[in-house]
């Protein structure tokens, strides 16, 4: 039996979608030309399955991401070993999931795989890291494939279920939309809603606030970037909601003015007190007392001073005066009472 049609029953079994790529390639085994449509043609069907790669042995396993329900994140850039992963992805707060090695080397180059398909395919940067989203019409490889550039085998790091998709992410993909610059003479993306519309939006009003636009001027602002970009335009009222909602979060709060309560007093200040030194005392002072003959057995035998210890000994008896002091006056206010 072959190897990849061993892999291929395995990720079916996970509930993953297959097909056969041609061997060392990322490409489908059958071309529309042949009557295959990529992707799309991927099943769960044994039988189908083992009809493929009993007929293309050597062929790579691709994995449909969109009915396979799997948000797949691939970190190509920003890591050097398995530790930085370790710390980058600890660092972001990136849940664990089932991760997988690709056959890329010229980085330390890893695959998660989430469970929870997107409308997108994207590249990202988080962290100082940056790579590609595979999910719904994208493919990738998995274990136990060959990479077509470096010949090497997909490894499995990590074989833990699959997390749900992560937020951060998702943030980071709406990110690079938002602050991707267009090309000279390039118009500009629509964006229709849940894909962006909403960081864009506070963007643009940040900038407007920061710059001194009144909210009626923010407002006038939105109503032409939404005409211009966004395929299903808001309203006026959610507009105007959002500006003055995020104006009265932002407007820097009132400072009182200072009251004085009754006339201003006419009288000279005080004059400060004197300053006062406390006064040293030399250690022989307390020789012959508790807290003497305390210090020199403390201190025998060792280059610590003597006043060190006399100081301790005093702050215990301090604080144990203390103690007692309190203890009676609580008692004498139950009495009272």
């Amino acid at each position: 039996m072959s190897k990849f049609l061993d892999i291929a029953l395995e990720h079916a079994a996970r509930g993953w979608y297959v097909f056969p790529l041609k061997p060392r390639d990322k490409y489908p085994v059958i071309s529309k030309k042949d009557g295959g449509n990529g992707y799309k043609d991927a099943t769960l069907d044994v039988e189908q399955i083992k009809a493929w790669w009993a007929k293309y042995p050597n062929a790579n396993v691709g994995i449909a991401c969109g009915a396979s329900n799997l948000f797949v994140v691939d970190c190509d850039h920003g890591l050097a070993t398995y530790e930085e992963f370790v710390a980058w992805r600890e660092r972001n707060a990136i849940p664990l999931t089932y991760t997988v090695r690709t056959g890329r080397r010229t980085s330390y180059a890893v695959q998660m795989i989430f469970s929870g398909a997107l409308e997108t395919n994207a590249k990202w940067e988080l962290g100082g890291c940056s790579g590609e989203i595979r999910s719904i019409g994208g493919l990738i490889m998995s274990v136990g494939n060959i990479h077509p550039d470096t010949g090497e085998v997909y490894e499995l790091l990590l074989d833990a279920p699959l997390a749900p998709r992560p937020a951060v992410f998702e943030q980071a993909v709406q990110r690079a939309k938002v602050e991707r610059p267009a090309a000279p003479g390039e118009p500009l993306p629509m964006l229709a809603s849940g894909d962006g519309r909403h960081p864009l939006m506070m963007v643009k009003l940040g900038k407007a606030y920061a710059a001194g636009f009144s909210e009626q001027e923010a407002v006038a602002m939105l109503l032409a970037l939404s005409d211009e970009r966004f395929s299903d335009p808001v309203s006026l009222e959610e507009i105007e909601q959002t500006v003055a909602s995020c104006y009265a979060k932002w407007a820097a709060p009132e400072i009182a003015p200072e009251v004085t309560l009754g006339k201003p007093s006419t009288q000279p200040e005080a004059a400060p007190l004197p300053e006062r030194k406390r006064p040293v005392y030399p250690i022989s002072v307390w020789d012959g007392t508790v807290a003497g003959e305390f210090a020199k057995l403390c201190a025998h035998d060792n280059n610590i001073p003597r006043k060190f210890f006399v100081e301790a000994w005093l702050t215990i008896l301090g604080a144990v005066v203390g103690d007692r002091l309190i203890s009676a006056a609580i008692a004498v206010a139950e009495a009272l009472l």
